[in-house]
């Protein structure tokens, strides 16, 4: 046995008592004896050497500064002891056992340091004079005013992490006494106290403290969270993880916990703002949709797909809009080429890597149970006009394009007293239609744990979705999944993932409904008064018109079943021959199937005026149904290596990929009764079926090599080899290559002093990356159409036409990317923050272009690569969280982003004066006329008609344009840029705070710099005797002449006013309250007699508000003013967080 006392001048001497310890014993076989005599050698030798070392003018002045994570204690009482002139006295067994110690001192007067590195040891300190004995904590012994020892109560529990995983070597302390003990390996603890009067305080390294309440019973169950630290936190990213201190690319990570119980059916409704770079759109609320997704920006044009590539579990292909959220573990966002080019030629949209959840170490299965319900309604309605303002809105229409009045003055009457419900009705068509509080709950379960098969996660989900169309419009969504790790050996683990899938819904144009709806005339009826359906209009006792009746749709309806079953197996083994070295297999096969049946009820037109069918429409199915099956298989060999201060680790894979899908669909009309809805039980003389079938393979080789040094200067390379079938054999590979660094700052001696930064690292990225699924899968061979297009002797002949031609020179589309980005934490975590600037350009863009007339082929296209697009944005984040202490705390997070994609080159594709795409103008630029006014003057009038090109109907309140080059004449030539349709910034602000039980989340989201356009329903009033609506009447009028009217004058025929123009522009920028949570976690020790570990109840809301000054009243901002429109729902739910 040693003990230690190495000041500066003693450095390098020890006292050694072993041969005293000897010859004690053979004297004393007792252990009490042993353990006295060495007490008092102890105490002996502390004196004496305490003694010796008494220096007279000591001082407690003295400052120490330390930085030390996960350090050893004896190496930090060494570290003191040669910045003080005190001496350190212990036994080094007595601090062999001692946690380690994670400090960050500047200045720290010597008692605060002590504090610090002592907090969570089971030891304890004295300090005499110049000396400081170290020494085992005493266990207080409380007595009575009487003298008598209290009867103690026995506290005993498990801690866990957020996973509920044990927690070994946490130390469990009695608040304001020295009696602790720490949890052994399976995370338990046992103690005593003398009442239930105090609390307990839970700490541990990297862990939040948590205090807990005697009261809370005799058995506690307690939960850690992890502390905010961006040194130590793991980042998910292809095919592998790193620490976020070494990433060189830019990888943008989700919190989970800050998505749990948002009550949206899908997860990507969820991400909206929270990822800096990632624009999330969402336009319509329709059960079973999905928001649009785009990574920094638009890479291509022509139509191609912006979402990214999405991987669950390694495997591509997969649909985040329908995974449960209960069984995400994490979700990591691959945004720059460094970090998406391991994936190659489906990466330049960007990565999306989903893990789920692969069950705990805890040999008791761990059961969750949560469920939510609550109901939606539209977050924002249109208003609608009643039938007296329709028929003097056409009126008016009538009489400013020189027309007789369409209704007499006895119609007015009519449609004002409601006297006459069947030729003068008085419907509002979208409160028919519409449920304005729909259903939606969410049943989720899952088990976790560890048993004699390994480490395993179940969980089944089942969600209900209430759509906003009375009596249909239902869907069903069910998740089962399983996922077991089994560890063979020490050196092979086996791993099963398996998931199943399937979804309902009974409508299938539940969006054609609203727009019904709102284009229907309130003039007509549901139903006449004799039970027919209603949908005729009427003037001056006459038939009018008919219009839609989307009431009598509904009730005709279906049966619609829409059906959607997946299912995916994921085997692999993780095989470690030799140390550092991991061999992976994995294969995966997706398959699935979608059933539609669609059928259409007898039904019938009726004329009112004759009393009889006008029109009879028969009954009808249409089957269709697809089939899909995909294989994919992947083979890794990574390598990992610290040889001193380098570090390396070398990764090479290789993988393939194969889809196949078949469609087949039918027909039959005229079935027997509409009891009986299948197919042969239509004519056979009706029948129509159909068959078409698509493959593709994928195949890849791919490598990554990182290297460290000192883990402060960091590079990785990165390059994969791609193969699609979608090109021609010369030209079906490609290389996309990427090379980062980074430089971890605060790692540098002219930063030593700066201890509030935890780190501060700066990266630089290049790569290259492809686009694959924007190619056609046959574009690479002729395009052949087969019908009757020949006539030989006045006969028309089947036979086969030569379609688009083929193009074997296709190749692929090449986007290479810069990123610059900066990452900083301060404090602990306490303040941290994400910066990136990137670049990108997109070189042979495949492009679609006529054909030249000289092949004889006039209406036949060809893709071809042909265009250039650049593009450039930035994303920040910035983080806030602290600790106050036991009770409080609370975290904040702010991210911003925005992006400007143009056109570089477009060949011959474009003007510079196309509707569309012109030559060096942005992706998603509008154009249109400028509008300098309403005409609100006879001498404006003569003005302008001077112009060419304007028609002669132009009357006072119309619409002027600008001629914007001055030629005289209104044409093409004078339209402009009038706006842009695309999002370019998106922000997101997370508030979270807990006190004690209660925890609050407030989640605001909102968008900037887009445009949106109104068309159809506003723009295009009483075409075709199309309802307008309550917007409209905002217009200018004979009577007001307000030029400054929301809209011009009315008219039905005359189109000049609909054409584009920035007058029908709006801007779409909003604030939206996107989620607002609040919820109360029971006592543990008021569950502990039904066996709860934890229960939370919570209410929540989304969507709950939304400030959009500048658009049209009645409508979201998230989307254009057009013909699919589907309400967005603001949703209010209730819930409950069960866990055993």
């Amino acid at each position: 046995m040693k003990f230690y006392a190495s000041p500066p001048v003693m450095q390098g001497y020890s006292f050694n008592l072993s041969p005293v310890w000897k010859k004690c014993r053979h004297l004393c076989a007792d252990r009490d004896i042993k353990r006295k005599i060495l007490m008092r050698i102890k105490l002996t030798f502390i004196m004496l050497v305490t003694v010796f070392l008494q220096i007279s003018n000591a001082s407690y002045g003295q400052r120490i500064s330390l930085s030390e994570r996960n350090t050893p204690l004896g190496q930090i009482l060494k570290k003191i002891q040669n910045q003080t002139e005190y001496k350190i006295l212990y036994a080094d067994e007595l601090i062999h056992d001692a946690h380690p110690v994670t400090i960050n001192v500047t200045n720290g007067t010597l008692e605060e340091v002590l504090a610090k590195c002592f907090q969570y040891q089971n030891l304890s300190y004295i300090i005499k004079e110049k000396t400081i004995v170290v020494k085992p904590k005493q266990i207080t012994t409380w007595k009575d005013q009487n003298g008598l020892l209290n009867e103690q109560i026995l506290i005993k529990g498990t801690v866990s992490d957020h996973t509920g995983q044990p927690l070994s070597g946490v130390s469990v302390r009695l608040k304001g006494t020295s009696v602790a003990v720490s949890t052994d390996g399976n995370g338990n603890f046992s103690l005593k106290v003398p009442d239930q009067r105090g609390s307990l305080v839970f700490s541990y390294i990297g862990y939040i403290v948590k205090e807990v309440p005697l009261s809370a019973g005799p058995v506690i169950s307690v939960t850690l969270e992890e502390e905010v630290n961006a040194m130590n936190e793991v980042v998910v990213v292809g095919y592998g993880t790193q620490k976020k201190s070494s990433l060189t690319a830019a990888v943008s990570t989700v919190k989970m916990q800050d998505l749990e119980n948002n009550p949206r059916p899908n997860i990507i409704s969820s991400l909206a703002g929270r990822v800096p770079g990632m624009t999330i759109s969402e336009t319509s609320g329709e059960p079973g949709s999905s928001p649009s997704i785009i990574v920094r920006g638009i890479g291509t044009i022509d139509g191609a797909s912006s979402d990214p590539l999405v991987l669950i579990d390694g495997v591509p292909g997969g649909n985040l809009g329908t995974l449960a959220p209960g069984d995400i573990e994490s979700i990591s966002v691959l945004k720059d080429a460094a970090a998406a080019s391991i994936y190659g030629a489906r990466a330049a949209n960007g990565v999306i890597l989903v893990t789920t959840k692969k069950g705990g170490k805890m040999d008791k299965a761990e059961i969750n149970f949560n469920t939510y319900a609550g109901f939606q309604s539209p977050t924002t309605f249109p208003k609608t006009i009643n039938a007296f303002e329709y028929a003097t809105l056409l009126n008016e229409a009538a009489t400013n394009e020189g027309k007789t009045k369409v209704y007499s003055d006895d119609d007015l009457r009519l449609f004002q007293d409601g006297t006459d419900p069947d030729m003068h009705a008085n419907t509002n068509w979208l409160d028919e239609i519409t449920q304005k509080n729909a259903l939606i709950s969410n049943n989720y379960l899952s088990a976790s744990g560890n048993s004699a098969i390994g480490r395993y996660f179940l969980s089944g989900e089942y969600l209900y979705q209430k759509g906003s169309v009375k009596t249909i419009d239902h869907y069903h969504r069910i998740n089962l999944r399983s996922n077991v790790t089994s560890k063979i050996s020490d050196k092979l683990e086996l791993q099963m993932l398996a998931s199943y899938l399937r979804t309902n819904r009974d409508a299938n144009w539940a969006t054609g409904l609203f727009n019904q709806a709102l284009r229907a005339s309130a003039t007509s009826p549901v139903r006449f008064s004799d039970g027919h359906w209603g949908g005729q209009m009427f003037a001056n006792g006459n038939y009018l018109t008919s219009t839609f009746n989307p009431v009598s749709v509904i009730e005709q309806y279906g049966p619609v079943s829409n059906n959607l079953t997946q299912y995916n197996v994921t085997g692999s083994l993780n095989y470690k021959p030799i140390k550092n070295l991991t061999v992976n297999v994995m294969g995966s096969f997706i398959g699935g199937y979608a059933d539609n049946s669609a059928y259409n009820k007898k039904s019938e037109s009726w004329d009112f005026i004759t009393r009889k069918v006008s029109q009879y429409i028969p009954n009808s199915l249409n089957e269709d149904w697809n089939k899909e099956n995909k294989y994919n298989l992947q083979v890794t060999a990574t390598y990992e290596k610290t040889f001193g201060d380098h570090y390396f680790k070398a990764m090479g894979g290789y993988s393939q990929e194969s889809y196949r899908i078949d469609k087949i669909s039918a027909y039959r009309r005229d079935f027997i009764n509409d009891e009986l809805y299948e197919l042969n039980a239509g004519d056979a003389a009706t029948q129509t079926n159909n068959g078409s079938a698509d493959h593709w393979a994928f195949m890849s080789g791919f490598s990554r090599l990182n290297y460290a040094y000192k883990d402060k200067y960091l590079l990785e390379v990165t390059a994969r080899y791609d193969g699609s079938s979608r090109f021609a054999k010369d030209h079906r590979w490609g290389l996309f290559p990427s090379v980062s660094l980074g430089w971890n700052m605060q790692k540098e001696k002219f930063m030593e002093n700066m201890k509030a930064v935890d780190l501060l690292k700066l990266r630089f990225s290049y790569g290259q990356l492809g686009n694959a699924e924007k190619v056609g899968l046959y574009e690479s061979y002729a395009n052949l159409n087969s019908g009757a297009y020949y006539n030989f002797d006045d006969k028309q002949v089947v036979g086969v036409l030569l379609g688009n031609p083929a193009n074997t020179n296709l190749s692929w589309e090449t986007t290479s990317t810069y990123n610059l980005g900066l990452d900083g934490s301060f404090y602990k975590g306490l303040l941290g923050f994400e910066f990136d600037l990137w670049k990108k350009q997109t070189n042979d863009i495949l492009l679609s272009v006529p054909v030249s007339t000289v092949i004889g082929l006039p209406s036949s296209r060809i893709t071809t690569n042909a265009g250039k697009v650049g593009s450039h944005g930035y994303d920040f984040m910035l983080t806030h969280s602290k600790q106050i202490n036991a009770d409080w705390s609370y975290n904040a997070s702010f991210t911003i982003s925005g992006w400007k994609s143009w056109i570089i080159d477009l060949k011959d594709r474009a003007t510079p004066f196309s509707d569309s795409l012109r030559p060096g103008g942005d992706l998603g630029d509008i154009y249109g006329y400028q509008v300098t006014g309403i005409i609100n003057s006879q001498e404006q009038l003569k003005n302008y008609k001077n112009l060419d090109g304007v028609p002669p109907q132009i009357g006072l309140g119309d619409l002027a344009y600008k001629d914007q080059n001055g030629d005289g004449r209104i044409d093409y030539l004078d339209k402009v840029k009038i706006g842009n349709s695309y999002v370019k910034t998106q922000f997101g602000l997370n508030l979270g705070m807990k006190y004690k039980n209660f925890d609050l989340n407030v989640f605001l989201q909102g968008a900037g710099n887009t445009n949106r356009v109104i068309s159809d329903y506003i723009r295009n009033v009483l075409l075709n005797y199309n309802s307008p609506l309550a917007v409209n009447l905002d217009r200018w009028t004979p009577e007001n002449h307000n030029a400054n009217a929301q809209f011009p004058r009315i008219l039905q025929n005359y189109d000049h006013n609909r054409s584009d123009s920035d007058w029908w522009i709006r801007n779409g920028s909003y604030l939206r309250l996107k989620n607002l949570q609040i919820g109360y976690t029971f006592p543990s020790g008021m569950l502990q007699k039904s066996k709860i570990q934890s229960l939370r109840l919570y209410a929540a809301a989304s969507n709950l508000f939304t400030y959009a000054p500048d658009y049209v009243d009645g409508f979201d901002p998230e989307r254009d003013i057009n013909n699919d429109w589907y309400p967005n729902f603001r949703v209010i739910s209730f819930g409950v967080n069960l866990k055993f």
